[in-house]
Formats: C-alpha cells, structure tokens, sequence
C-alpha cells in the first residue's frame, strides 16, 4: 500500500486528489498524509459520499495519516440505487441579503440576511443544508446568526462554510472544524440539491 503525500496543498486539492483515486474504483486501502484537521473531516464526508470508510485517522507529528478502504463493487452498485437529490439548499454568498445603494447600507442589508434566515425558520420547510462562501461565511463569527443557526441545526440542516473563505477571512478560531467544508462538497450539494436558494 503506498502513501499519499498530500500536504502543502491548497483546499479543496487534496480532497479533489482523493476524489480522483476514488474513482478509479480500486479495492486497496489508500494512506494519505494531509496537513490539518479540517482536511481529515472533508475526507470523512468524502469517504462517506462514496460509501468508503475511514480505517484509522490518527495525528502523526504536525500532520494526519488517513486511511480510507474504497468501496466494494457491491456497495458501488447500491450507491447507484440510492443516488437521489438533496432537498433545498441555502447559498450565502455574501454577509448581506442583496446590496444597498450606498455603502453604510451594509448593517441594514446584513440585518435582512438574518431576518431572512429567521423567516425561513419559522417557515417550518425543511432545508437540508446552508452552504457558505465568500463574505457570506462571516455569518459563521456573527454572534447576531448564532441563535438562528443553532436552530436551523436542531432541525436537522447541516452548515457549514467554505474552508478557503474562512481562511481568508481569518475567523477559523470561530468556526468548529465539522462544520468547514471544501468547494468540491459545495459544488457536490448545489449539483443535487431538488432547489437552491442564494439571498
């Protein structure tokens, strides 16, 4: 069994990469080396959307060993069954819901993002996910969102933002890690989802 290098790469390359082996549909475990914790979780979900599994996943020094055992071509053909759409999906793409015409309007429209979000609570929908990119994962480090996405979670919809976008933002201390994803599993549930949403 030969083991991946992974580390140094930007996300979501190593998960891209992982995907890539993936889908050659070997049966051999594969050991990668990645960087971060953040990079273990979006394996798992990687794993787990291909009905592969996590064998171990352990910090060897300043990185993480991941072995993933791909999936049997049993398993691969029960994926394909049950293959089916993801219900709606919120897109936040910016911290504000649409734009104002000047820019101190800013507070107001950020403030309408929340009343959104609040709106579609009391709705009673059910919302699968609310992805996050760009300046809209500022919402992750708000503490005016916190209640309302604690109660989206209650729910049963899944958060999470945009790994690089946290990054860049710099609010990672305020982001748990399970909830960081990686531009390839957005792209993954905006492809699947029976509808998206984008305030």
């Amino acid at each position: 069994m030969s083991e991946i290098d992974l580390r140094g790469l930007a996300c979501p390359e190593p998960v891209l990469r992982t995907k890539k082996i993936l889908d050659q549909k070997s049966t051999s475990p594969i050991s990668l080396l990645v960087d971060t914790d953040v990079t273990v979780k979006n394996l798992e979900r990687l794993s787990k959307a291909n009905n592969a599994q996590i064998l171990e996943s352990q910090k060897v020094g300043d990185h993480y060993r991941v072995l993933i055992a791909p999936s049997s071509e049993e398993a691969l053909k029960e994926e394909k069954k049950d293959q089916t759409k993801v219900g709606p999906v919120v897109f936040i793409s910016k911290d504000s819901f649409g734009t104002g015409s000047a820019p101190e309007d800013h507070t107001f429209s950020n403030h309408l993002l929340n009343m959104f979000l609040q709106s579609l609570l009391a709705t009673g929908h059910q919302v699968d996910a609310i992805l996050m990119a760009n300046s809209g994962v500022k919402i992750m480090a708000d503490p005016a969102f916190k209640e309302v996405l604690e109660k989206f979670e209650l729910a049963g919809t899944s958060i999470f933002a945009c790994g690089l976008c946290v990054d860049y933002y710099k609010i990672k201390e305020s982001v748990a890690s399970e909830k960081i994803t990686n531009m390839f599993a957005i792209c993954e549930y905006l492809m699947t989802a029976e509808r998206v949403i984008e305030p």
